[in-house]
């Protein structure tokens, strides 16, 4: 994983200016958290809410329990950025086609951790989604893992061997 977040930065095509890096906080971190990201000048929130529906809120107002949606402004800054928004949760890092920002931004209001951004990305082709639980094994169809990666048929082959090899 942290061979991913540090290559990536590293490859002239992450920063394509016909894409969007895009991270999905899940849950684990604290309304502090997100709103001392507002500061940071390195990304734009997006957005961020409580991770999961609204009437838990007052319930566990004591729980860690914000998500968000960052995009990232300074890519050098995706491996720091990466490890503290999915710290004690699971996030997930976007690189997509622009024109599909808002899209996304919408789908991740509406259904927060349940959003399906790989169905936003139907018919596109330059894209990957990598989908990262720090705490514990993920369960999807009895197939347990820690991290989910998704790419288009053409995305750039550099960034694809980085996601590949890691695996």
């Amino acid at each position: 994983m942290e061979k991913i977040i540090v290559t990536l930065p590293s490859l002239p095509t992450f920063f394509s200016q016909k894409h969007t890096v895009l991270i999905h906080g899940m849950g684990g971190q604290t309304k502090l958290f997100y709103r001392t990201l507002r500061t940071e000048k390195s990304l734009d929130l997006l957005w961020t809410d409580f991770s999961s529906n609204s009437w838990w809120t007052f319930l566990l107002s004591f729980v860690p329990g914000q998500s968000g949606l960052v995009q990232v402004i300074d890519r050098h800054r995706i491996d720091s950025l990466f490890l503290d928004i999915g710290s004690q949760s699971t996030a997930g890092l976007y690189f997509v086609p622009n024109h599909k920002t808002n899209e996304i931004l919408k789908d991740v209001v509406q259904n927060r951790d349940q959003a399906d951004i790989a169905s936003i990305l139907t018919g596109e082709n330059d894209y990957f989604l990598l989908t990262v639980n720090f705490d514990t094994e993920y369960e999807v169809n009895s197939d347990k893992f820690y991290r989910q990666f998704i790419y288009g048929d053409n995305l750039n082959s550099e960034i694809r061997d980085v996601l590949l090899e890691a695996d």
